[in-house]
């Protein structure tokens, strides 16, 4: 069952791609093309083929640098590249300090982000779980249970962060 599920999940990419391909080759926006690269890094995360890095990871890169170029403060697409460098080699651009530079340039742009429907409002609370995140595999433990309880502030009750991230905190304390 686990390859049918990574063949569903290639599929569902490889659709999403495509609907996300004809949408900003109509309306190029912000939006629209971090969110492609998003899709595309998880194929290659998905594909289990090493030089799948190689040939798609600039493509995501690019689309990434293009939506920070049609909208330099859009916090979305700092929580997606934040997000991305997270799974990014550092030698590629990547790692936990540039995802958690990312992050608190998202955060920050959250703060004044005010989108009037049918502008996206999504991400506030995620780019706290993903900067906890960043912190955690840094080993700023303290930092990063800060980061999962402001994200709880601002989405109560949120199971993963409530069941999964906190927990998995355990009890230290290191900074």
């Amino acid at each position: 069952t686990g390859l049918k599920k990574n063949e569903e999940a290639k599929r569902v990419l490889d659709e999403a791609d495509l609907l996300l391909e004809e949408a900003t080759a109509r309306a190029p926006t912000a939006d629209a093309l971090a969110l492609r690269s998003g899709v595309i890094g998880l194929m290659i995360g998905l594909s289990g083929n090493p030089l799948s890095g190689m040939t798609l990871g600039p493509k995501s890169s690019g689309l990434l640098e293009r939506a920070k170029e049609i909208e330099p403060k859009n916090p979305r697409v700092w929580l997606i590249s934040g997000m991305s460098a997270m799974f990014t080699p550092k030698m590629f651009g990547g790692g936990t300090e540039r995802a958690e530079q990312d992050l608190r340039e998202a955060i920050a742009l959250f703060e004044t982000d005010r989108p009037v429907a049918p502008a996206p409002s999504w991400g506030r609370a995620d780019a706290w779980i993903w900067l906890g995140q960043a912190l955690q595999r840094e080993e700023k433990i303290d930092d990063a249970r800060a980061a999962y309880q402001k994200a709880l502030e601002i989405q109560p009750g949120n199971q993963w962060v409530q069941r999964v991230l906190l927990p998995s905190l355990g009890g230290s304390s290191k900074k």
